[in-house]
């Protein structure tokens, strides 16, 4: 190979009979002394010779006991639950409640929002101060502003101007409105099913066929608060709202049917007596206590 050119035929013919004699050697030293290749287990801890635990998130397989970490490039190996949504934002499932309440916090202002200061002194400038400002007055001013992204903080912006809320509820008011809504809430579907009103999502369901607007105030009529239904913006056009409370009349009869309240009992405020602690006497007097009454108490005890 030394006096041949590099590259020729015989020169590449010689090094491929000095590959197959390198490797026929190689075979029979390790035959000779008793060497044998060791397959490694890619499934095992190279360490502590355990299964490795595959974590889908990073994609590494991880040693539950020494925490050896070998990252893994897997092309279709992917749980059930990130296979539909790979490669895109997770969604969240979206619920009826959770704008209810979310509007409930806001319109009582129990969830407190940080305002820009900017906001509330521009409509403070038109409307000013004092108690007969409402949430249709700062809705305009926004309106009127171009204040377009701050259209759902109108409730805090009117009780900042107004020095306390529009609405105020009490504890348990609050547990009553939560648990009427609740009831509603479990026949919805159902009830939109039956008679094919509302919208349907991509998922199959239906959307809320009312106004969340329109069910708190029929809510507040239900736990005789009918004096904060002036607060809530009205429906706007006559068509929509004798259709709206057509619908909402046989839903009342089909809840009260499925969904009765649970007994009659009215909530009692009662006060109810708490234990005192006994009076610690002292030990003398408890050991005359148990001498006879002829017996005089001794003087002094024995420790």
């Amino acid at each position: 190979m030394k006096h041949l050119p590099r590259g020729c035929v015989e020169y590449v013919l010689l090094e491929m009979k000095r590959e197959l004699l390198l490797e026929q050697a190689t075979r029979e030293s390790e035959e000779l002394y008793g060497k044998k290749n060791k397959d490694v287990d890619v499934n095992r801890c190279s360490r502590c010779n355990i299964l490795y635990y595959y974590d889908a998130v990073i994609s590494s397989n991880i040693c539950p006991r020494c925490g050896l970490t070998v990252f893994v490039i897997e092309n279709d190996h992917r749980e059930f639950s990130s296979r539909s949504r790979y490669n895109r934002p997770p969604k969240h499932k979206y619920k009826k409640q959770e704008h209810f309440f979310q509007t409930l916090l806001d319109v009582t202002c129990t969830g407190r929002r940080k305002v820009s200061l900017s906001v509330v002194n521009f409509c403070r400038c038109i409307l000013g101060r004092g108690e007969h400002i409402n949430f249709d007055d700062v809705y305009k001013v926004l309106q009127y502003g171009g204040y377009t992204a701050y259209y759902s903080w109108k409730y805090e912006i009117a009780a900042k101007l107004r020095g306390r809320p529009e609405i105020v509820l009490s504890s348990r008011e609050h547990e009553k409105v939560r648990g009427e809504y609740m009831r509603y809430d479990r026949c919805f579907h159902d009830f939109q099913k039956h008679y094919k009103i509302g919208n349907k999502t991509t998922s199959g369901g239906y959307r809320l066929f009312w106004p969340v607007r329109f069910v708190m105030a029929k809510i507040f009529q239900q736990i005789d608060r009918s004096d904060l239904v002036v607060s809530l913006r009205i429906i706007s056009g006559p068509k929509r709202l004798i259709e709206y409370e057509k619908y909402w009349g046989l839903l009342s009869a089909w809840v009260n049917k499925k969904e009765p309240i649970r007994g009659n009992r009215q909530y009692k405020m009662t006060l109810t007596a708490l234990p005192f602690r006994p009076v610690r006497i002292k030990y003398s007097r408890a050991l005359a206590r148990q001498l006879p009454l002829n017996q005089p108490l001794p003087s002094s005890l024995p420790f």
